[in-house]
């Protein structure tokens, strides 16, 4: 991991780290390429006062998770974080329509949905999600509005919707005051069965630190490749198939570059290489109507040099993370 600050951890209040991480993302991402960066372009608004917090908090009788108070109090009132960004008091009131029925309640999102959770069983989490998916949609059908409401209010009661990482889905903080307190959720609010409720094992103030050293450390480009998201090179060859120069030659820099190793992501890196070469076998099947545009007739120098900027990686992994790839994989 890229060394990112002077001082020793211990001595960095959050308020400050996340100040500085924001500063060196923007550093290391001048063209906002990093996925959300082009939305809140790195930029902070003005700050809130505590006193607004806390009639924020009177007014909809809930306590608010201290990490997140002090990213409002002392980072800023919304703005840059995680995908597009955190939002501001203001539009955390129109975001959270149910808050003052529903904000106090105890969380139906719990250990349950922690995939790191040791006792996480994700086919009884899939059951339970799908009886309640289907119950709102008989609702729906029949036209109970009532009854639609006060089932996304049981999902989303406990929690404050603090940003979005696009279309219907949210990023939920927990507010009940259990032992999940702080954590942050993500779920679907188009009650999609097969997108159940994922609670993370990171509180406000991880998550939010998390987002910026991964784009410090070139992170944000790989994961967007892995992803085919966010106009990257993968994004153009899987969803316009057409083969963009400029974007692998980013893909490779950032591969270059990388000083963060983990598995998942080496296994996602392995998952690209796959689909490179399938799309590459498509364009050249004869039977085959799927056909890139703007192939370069050195096509195979670049995807050589992704399979060795892989196998760098698959190195280091081997070398000092072997044993859990063989435990996990």
């Amino acid at each position: 991991m890229t060394k990112i600050f002077h001082k020793n951890n211990s001595e960095i209040s959050f308020p400050e780290k996340a100040k500085e991480l924001i500063k060196l993302a923007k550093e290391a991402d001048p063209k906002c390429r990093a996925f959300g960066a082009n939305y809140h372009k790195y930029e902070l608004n003005p700050t809130a006062t505590i006193k607004e917090v806390r009639q924020f908090e009177k007014e909809y009788n809930i306590k608010l998770p201290e990490g997140f108070v002090k990213y409002l109090t002392e980072v800023g009132n919304g703005g840059a974080g995680p995908a597009y960004g955190i939002y501001s008091l203001e539009m955390l009131r129109k975001r959270n329509p149910s808050l003052k029925q529903f904000g106090c309640k105890k969380a139906f999102i719990d250990q349950r949905f922690n995939s790191d959770n040791p006792d996480y069983d994700p086919y009884s989490i899939r059951e339970e999600w799908e009886k309640i998916c289907e119950e709102y949609e008989n609702a729906s059908e029949r036209l109970l509005d009532d009854e639609c409401l006060n089932i996304m209010l049981n999902v989303f009661g406990g929690t404050l919707n603090i940003g979005t990482p696009g279309c219907t889905m949210s990023y939920e903080l927990i507010i009940d005051g259990s032992e999940n307190n702080g954590k942050i959720a993500v779920i679907d609010h188009d009650m999609d069965e097969n997108a159940p409720p994922n609670l993370t094992d990171m509180d406000f103030e991880e998550w939010f630190c998390d987002y910026f050293e991964r784009i410090i450390n070139g992170q944000s480009i790989i994961e967007d490749n892995i992803n085919a998201r966010n106009n990257s090179f993968m994004y153009y060859l899987h969803e316009r198939a057409t083969f963009k120069e400029k974007s692998v030659d980013e893909f490779l820099d950032q591969l270059r570059h990388v000083t963060h190793y983990d598995v998942e992501t080496y296994m996602g890196l392995e998952y690209v290489i796959r689909q490179v070469w399938r799309h590459l076998s498509s364009h050249f099947d004869p039977n085959d109507l799927f056909e890139i545009t703007n192939l370069p007739e050195d096509y195979i120098r670049y995807v050589k040099q992704l399979e060795l900027e892989v196998n760098v990686y698959k190195n280091y992994i081997k070398n000092y993370l072997g044993n859990i790839l063989n435990e996990k994989y």
